[in-house]
């Protein structure tokens, strides 16, 4: 009975500081994402044809090519890492490239279609298994991952058969963030794609997803209190404020975007690449498609045909309005930190007795009713003995 009580007390404090702290932390300044006019492609567009709806042909790309596979290992710091490679059977040197898996595990299993739908139009590809050393739920070291990728893509350039000056990376979701170092640092990577790729900081990226979600369910009002909670957790986890090295990204880059992605801040995304990148990007927004771009065919059909001719500039239609802007994250006040840090202190301590009480209840009962059956047991016997 206490500990149900002091929980009630607690949660209720928990709440009280919560929204004290709400009144106290100011609203977190709005980044501009002013939807980025179209880049005008190398070729008129036919005017029945909308810029969405527009492709990118390479001059060799195939979709039918057969393909074999070697296994091999990539060098790096924390030892070898297992890799494999998917050539096509072709009678010249073709180009290649390396695929960055996106959060989490990141086995090459988990990109093996991506890299048989490369490989089947004309283009050498190297998947191989995430250094996990690096890359724990507190801690990911980008920049070391993006040398992992540099070095995967020197040994490809080295494969038989492989153009070496036409190997670059492809990454996926936080794979964005890994490709923009390796690029970055190696020079000899020859261009980079960046599917559903954030460019903001993964702290940022969080931020706006959370409250994209509240704003679809009718609790914007809850993102003024979200985002100091969040900016604290920098001091957790360690990678919520890297920033990608775009500046020093001099390779032709490809973005792909799905419209429908809900964890992307798009126009930010594009407006961030187009500011920041030395030469302006090709991007491409794929109408009805959402975040994961590895199981969508007209992102491996563009990706794929940009691959054989990087240098060509296209663009598709980037006026994706997703209702949320995106915010900088500065940390909270001293008394918007102290309010929160006691907000979640009261909270779990709240939640933990009420689990302790809610524990004790359960066993009470139990104990209760095994003490009946034994009882009603015992009478049992001893009726069935007398008669």
């Amino acid at each position: 009975m206490r500990s149900t009580r002091a929980s009630t007390v607690l949660i209720v404090l928990a709440l009280a500081l919560q929204g004290a702290a709400l009144l106290s932390a100011p609203a977190a300044s709005v980044l501009a994402a002013t939807p980025i006019a179209p880049i005008a492609p190398s070729t008129p567009a036919t005017p029945t044809t909308p810029l969405l709806q527009r492709q990118l042909h390479g001059p060799t790309a195939q979709e039918d090519l057969l393909h074999r596979s070697t296994e091999t290992t990539i060098p790096t710091a924390a030892g070898a890492l297992a890799a494999t490679v998917l050539q096509p059977e072709t009678g010249g040197a073709v180009p290649g490239v390396v695929l960055v898996a996106g959060s989490g595990a990141g086995s090459r299993a988990s990109l093996a279609h991506v890299a048989t739908a490369f490989a089947r139009r004309g283009i050498a590809v190297l998947t191989y298994d995430k250094d996990l050393s690096v890359y724990t739920p507190f801690s990911r070291d980008y920049a070391a991952l993006g040398r992992d990728a540099a070095a995967a893509a020197a040994v490809l350039r080295q494969r038989s058969g492989v153009d070496p000056a036409r190997v670059g990376v492809w990454g996926i979701s936080e794979g964005g963030w890994v490709v923009a170092s390796a690029a970055a640092a190696d020079p000899a990577i020859a261009f980079v794609v960046m599917a559903s790729a954030p460019t903001v900081t993964p702290g940022q990226q969080l931020e706006h997803t959370l409250a994209r979600f509240l704003h679809e369910h009718g609790l914007g009002a809850l993102r003024r209190l979200v985002t100091p909670q969040l900016a604290l957790g920098r001091h957790v986890f360690d990678y919520t404020t890297y920033t990608p090295p775009l500046a020093q990204v001099r390779q032709p880059v490809l973005a792909i975007f799905g419209a429908e992605d809900a964890t992307v801040p798009i126009n930010t995304a594009v407006a961030t690449l187009v500011q920041k990148l030395p030469t302006a990007p090709a991007i491409a927004v794929l109408a009805g498609v959402g975040h994961d771009l590895t199981t969508s065919p007209a992102a491996a059909e563009r990706a794929g045909s940009w691959m054989h001719n990087p240098d060509q500039k296209r663009s598709f239609d980037t006026a994706v309005s997703q209702g949320v802007p995106v915010v900088a994250m500065p940390d909270p006040s001293p008394t918007t930190a102290v309010l929160l840090h006691g907000a979640n202190l009261s909270l779990l301590t709240g939640l933990g007795l009420t689990v302790v009480a809610a524990s004790r209840c359960g066993l009470h009962r139990a104990t209760h009713r095994l003490t009946a059956v034994r009882l009603s047991t015992v009478l049992r016997s001893a009726s069935r003995k007398a008669t």
